[in-house]
C-alpha cells in the first residue's frame, strides 16, 4: 500500500382532551345547555402500550392502556399523540416502524435487551426497521434493533434512519446484525444513517451510549450538507479481519458535520489490503470535532480526506494495519493536539501519524501538530511539535 494515497471503500450513502360540543336547547323559562363527548375528537392517552402479539390480551384496535394494550409498534405509534410515549412491552417485533411528520416530540421505549424490534421477512422502502421521517423531537431508547435482512444482496438497509429534516435522540440501544444473510459484500447495512446525500435529504441525531456491532458496512453515518450529529459514548465494533467487505465504524460526508466524543470504535480490517477498511473514516465532511475517542484495530484508524478547520483532541489510536492517524493531501486547516498512537503493524509507509499534506503549519504541513505522542510518523518528528 502506498504511503502517500489511499483508497478507501467507503459507502456512498445511497440509501433510501376530550373535544367538547355544545348543544343549546331553549324554552320559554330558560335556557339548558347540554354537552356531548366526541368519540372522534378523543386525545390518545399519554402513554401508549404495546404488547406482544403473542399475549392474548393485545388488541389491534387498542385503545393502548396497560390492561389492552396494542399489538405492533407501529399501531403503538400510529395511535401516539405528538408528545406522547409509546413504551414496548418485553418480547420480539418483527415489523418496521416508521414515526412520520405527525408525530413530534415522540418517545419510544421499550426495555433493553428484552425487547426486540426485528427485521421482518421482507423489507419495504427504506429497508429501515426504524425510520425517523420529518419528525423533530423523537427519542428512540432502550430497544434492541436487530436484523439480520432475508438472503440475498440489499435485503436490509438500516437499523435505524433519520431523513426528510428530522430530528430525533437515539441512546442506549443495542444495534446489532444489520446485514444480509448471510453477511455479504453488498454495501447496505448501516446500523444508524443521518441523513442521505444521494437522496438529497438531511437530519440531525444525539446518538448516546448505543452499542453497535455486527454491521455490515457501516456503525454510524452521518451524510449530507445540512445533516449534524452529536455521537457519545457509543461502542461501536466491526467483525475484524473479512474479506467480505471493508467495513467503517463512523463515516462522516459529503458536508455534513459532526461532534465524536467518548466513543469506542475498533474491528475494522479488509484482510485483502486492496483498500481501507477505517474505525473512523471523515470524507469532505462540514466541520468535525473529534476529543477523547479510543479507536483500535481498524486498518486505518482515524482516516482524513477533504477535511478542513475541524479539531482533533485526546483522541487514541493503537494497532492499525497502515495508518493510526492519516490526513491525506486535501486535508487543511485542523489542528491537532494531545492525541495518542501505537502499534501501528510495521511495514513500508506504515505510521502511527502521518500528515501528507503542505503548506505553511506544522513541518510544512497544511495543518497544526502540537504535543501528540507516536513512535513512527511522516514527516519524521512530527510527534516530537
Amino acid at each position: 500500500m502506498s504511503n502517500v494515497r489511499y483508497r478507501v471503500n467507503r459507502l456512498r450513502l445511497r440509501f433510501r382532551d376530550y373535544g367538547i360540543a355544545a348543544v343549546l336547547g331553549f324554552s320559554g323559562v330558560g335556557m339548558a345547555l347540554a354537552f356531548f363527548i366526541s368519540p372522534a375528537a378523543q386525545a390518545a392517552p399519554a402513554t401508549i402500550y404495546v404488547s406482544n402479539a403473542s399475549n392474548s390480551h393485545c388488541l389491534s384496535t387498542g385503545p393502548g392502556t396497560a390492561i389492552s394494550p396494542y399489538c405492533t409498534v407501529q399501531e403503538g405509534v400510529n395511535a401516539a399523540s405528538s408528545g406522547g410515549t409509546v413504551e414496548v412491552e418485553n418480547g420480539t417485533y418483527a415489523e418496521q416502524v416508521t414515526i412520520g411528520s405527525t408525530k413530534n416530540n415522540l418517545t419510544l421505549t421499550g426495555g433493553g435487551s428484552s425487547t426486540t424490534i426485528k427485521a421482518p421477512s421482507t423489507m419495504t422502502t427504506s429497508k429501515a426497521i426504524i425510520e425517523i421521517s420529518g419528525a423533530t423531537g423523537v427519542t428512540v431508547q432502550d430497544l434492541t434493533i436487530s436484523g439480520p435482512g432475508a438472503s440475498g444482496c440489499d435485503s436490509l438497509e438500516y437499523g435505524v434512519k433519520v431523513d426528510n429534516g428530522a430530528k430525533a435522540t437515539i441512546d442506549y440501544n443495542h444495534i446489532t446484525k444489520i446485514e444480509d444473510s448471510p453477511f455479504s459484500g453488498c454495501p447496505n447495512g448501516v446500523a444508524i444513517l443521518v441523513g442521505h446525500a444521494s437522496e438529497s435529504t438531511n437530519g440531525t441525531a444525539v446518538i448516546n451510549g448505543n452499542t453497535i456491532d455486527n454491521y455490515q458496512k457501516d456503525g454510524v453515518g452521518v451524510s449530507n450538507t445540512g445533516s449534524s450529529a452529536t455521537i457519545t459514548n457509543n461502542s461501536i465494533t466491526g467483525v475484524g479481519p473479512t474479506a467480505i467487505i471493508a467495513q467503517n465504524g463512523i463515516e462522516i460526508t459529503d458536508g455534513a458535520k459532526a461532534s465524536l466524543s467518548d466513543n469506542t470504535v475498533k474491528n475494522n480490517q479488509y484482510s485483502p489490503q486492496t483498500v481501507s477498511a477505517t474505525d473512523i473514516l471523515l470524507y469532505t465532511p462540514g466541520t468535525v470535532t473529534l476529543k477523547d475517542n479510543v479507536t483500535s484495530k481498524g486498518d486505518v484508524d482515524i482516516y482524513l480526506q477533504g477535511v478542513a478547520k475541524s479539531s482533533f483532541t485526546d483522541n487514541v489510536a493503537t494497532d492499525a494495519t497502515f495508518k493510526g492517524i492519516y490526513a491525506d493531501p486535501t486535508s487543511t486547516g485542523n489542528s491537532f493536539t494531545d492525541n495518542a498512537a501505537s502499534g501501528t503493524k510495521t511495514g513500508i509507509g506504515n505510521y502511527d501519524m502521518e500528515d501528507d499534506s503542505t503548506g505553511t503549519g506544522t513541518l510544512k504541513t497544511a495543518n497544526t501538530w502540537h504535543n501528540n505522542g507516536c513512535k513512527t510518523s511522516l514527516p519524521a518528528m512530527l510527534c516530537l511539535q
